[in-house]
């Protein structure tokens, strides 16, 4: 028989509600709510499940991209830097904001640092 604490069921619920949470403002456009409530999740000692990674990374890939449209770069740039794992979206979103306010300087180091180019063709 399969045996769950309480607590064990509390620590899935919290980050449930937050990546729940995190994901509703973020298709809200309300991208620095959804950012500080990440971190008050992070420095309440919640570590996010692999799962709740995964469901995140959409929702910072949604910050990234309405900070680029906003022309906010910087602010996108903070977000990306801060990712707990980034994905080839995050990157070339980046790389298009960058392109899009000509700062093309950032744009070539960032893809140069990208682990795999092969996968965006």
């Amino acid at each position: 028989m399969l045996s769950v604490r309480l607590d064990d069921r509390y620590v899935v619920f919290v980050r449930a509600k937050y990546t729940f949470v995190i994901r509703y403002f973020c298709t809200h456009s309300r991208f620095q709510e959804a950012f500080a409530l990440y971190v008050e999740l992070q420095t309440s000692g919640f570590v996010p499940s692999t799962f709740s990674v995964a469901s995140a990374l959409s929702s910072w890939n949604a910050m990234i991209s309405g900070y680029v449209e906003c022309g906010k770069v910087g602010l996108a740039r903070n977000f990306y830097n801060s990712m707990p794992e980034r994905n080839s979206i995050s990157c070339i979103t980046m790389i298009g904001g960058y392109s899009k306010c000509g700062d093309v300087e950032s744009a070539r180091e960032l893809f140069s640092k990208m682990d795999r180019k092969d996968h965006l063709l």
